[in-house]
């Protein structure tokens, strides 16, 4: 869930808002085992992400790092997030796994796009799921069967600048989720003709109209970086 609809949760419901790790935080470390060791020492009860790369692999190495970390630490695996995909599937392979480690409290919880409908129908299913991380649903119209007419969204990370400001592309390779790295400029051509995407460096297209501003600098927000509703509308 994103910041702004975690916000809104801690002010409407009475009960605490949280969320895990996101695939962006897994693709900065060289190694998935160094992103979920780090999570593991840094937190004495966390939760992780199986899908940034592939589910199998990933609850294996989980196991062996919750392992590792509570007997160094003490620190206790609470959750793994399974995040769009086969999710009935993926959850029973995850759940016989954790079962089979003795992981018999550990929970597991889905998200990616879901809303009532998908809820209901992995429920109906009887699937090992503990909780559902519901986010694009509250704020957007989101691109499913059951609820059409709008884009989800992921965070991967495509480009990473040091302290001293080297940049350096990144690229994340997994079955069917495969990203491209570097910076990119979004363009839109003509008068609603088209949006093409290119290398910050590349030169853009005659005619086009560059659709990316500043938003979040060192931080803080861009003062007049969010334009009105009506312009918003426009582009859209």
């Amino acid at each position: 869930m994103c910041i702004h609809q975690l916000r809104c949760c801690r002010r409407a419901l009475p009960h605490p808002s949280t969320g895990t790790i996101p695939h962006a935080l897994v693709q900065l470390f060289p190694d998935e085992t160094d992103a979920l060791l780090a999570v593991a020492e840094t937190y004495n009860r966390y939760p992780v992400l199986l899908d940034t790369y592939d589910v199998a692999n990933a609850i294996s190495t989980v196991i062996k790092v919750a392992h590792d970390v509570e007997e160094r630490r003490g620190h206790h695996l609470v959750a793994v997030r399974l995040h769009r995909g086969k999710l009935e599937a993926a959850s029973r392979h995850v759940r016989s796994a954790l079962d089979a480690a003795n992981r018999h409290s550990t929970r597991i919880l889905a998200s990616g796009d879901l809303d009532e409908f998908t809820i209901e129908a992995l429920a109906r299913a009887n699937a090992p799921i503990d909780g559902f991380g519901v986010g694009s649903s509250l704020g957007i119209a989101t691109a499913l069967a059951s609820n059409p007419g709008g884009l989800g969204g992921v965070y991967e990370a495509v480009h990473y600048v040091e302290k001293d400001g080297t940049g350096t592309p990144l690229i994340k390779v997994a079955p069917h989720e495969t990203t491209w790295p570097g910076r990119k400029e979004v363009y839109r051509i003509g008068s609603f003709g088209g949006d093409v995407v290119e290398l910050e460096d590349e030169p853009p297209l005659s005619g086009s109209l560059r659709l990316l501003r500043t938003v979040v600098l060192s931080g803080s927000v861009v003062s007049g970086s969010s334009p009105p509703s009506s312009e918003v509308r426009e582009f859209a």
